[in-house]
């Protein structure tokens, strides 16, 4: 089964909890291009809302605007999927990408403006490449204590900076809370090309040398 949603206006007045939705199905192929998703804000009556949720699908999500959404996207289930995030642009106020339980998903030429970045979860072999992350978002990668091995962060534009949590957090962009994976974090820019200056944006094991001296080099 292949589904696609094409050049679609998703205006969703935080009405419902999924704007495209394929819930655990093993097989399936979803490609979402060219959409813009908007408004699909959080309500004390409504559940999570995730503007795209896939469960064991391979999805292809590429060329799309969310603005002013919760949670963006979520690529979640079990073993291997090769799905891709593509040149999208996230101005959002949660978080932008979230996989978990799954291995091998390519994040990947996306714009982020605003909001969370990408939150990976029980997740490995998970590539972030070629993004940039603006000085408004709150976080680039946030890796939890219970990934697996691969996961890779590298050549993007890493201005984003924690700015909640108190003095502990505030400024870093990268965090990996787990004590057993190291998270490859080379060849990115920090903003700076002062070795204090990047080791202040990174919290936990990252093997970030080298890194850029400037934007793009």
């Amino acid at each position: 089964i292949t589904l696609t949603a094409q050049n679609n206006i998703f205006d969703l007045l935080g009405s419902v909890s999924s704007a495209v939705s394929t819930n655990d199905q093993t097989g399936a192929t979803l490609n979402v291009t060219n959409n813009k998703f908007m408004n699909q804000v959080y309500s004390g009556s409504k559940p999570l809302l995730r503007t795209i949720y896939t469960k064991n699908t391979l999805s292809t999500i590429t060329g799309n605007d969310f603005t002013n959404n919760g949670h963006n996207i979520y690529i979640v289930g079990t073993g291997a999927n090769s799905s891709v995030v593509s040149g999208n642009r996230f101005t959002t106020a949660g978080i932008a990408v979230l996989t978990g339980a799954i291995s091998g998903v390519t994040v990947t030429n996306n714009d982020f403006v605003s909001g969370g970045g990408i939150y990976a979860d029980v997740t490995s072999n998970l590539t972030v490449t070629n993004n940039s992350f603006a000085s408004g978002v709150t976080f680039a990668a946030w890796f939890t204590s219970s990934i697996g091995a691969g996961n890779v962060v590298t050549n993007n534009s890493l201005l984003s900076q924690y700015t909640f949590g108190g003095p502990a957090y505030e400024g870093i962009t990268l965090f990996n809370f787990s004590g057993s994976q190291t998270v490859g974090a080379t060849c990115n820019w920090y903003g700076s090309a002062n070795a204090a200056a990047v080791a202040a944006k990174i919290s936990g094991s990252f093997t970030s040398t080298p890194w850029l001296v400037n934007a793009g080099t």
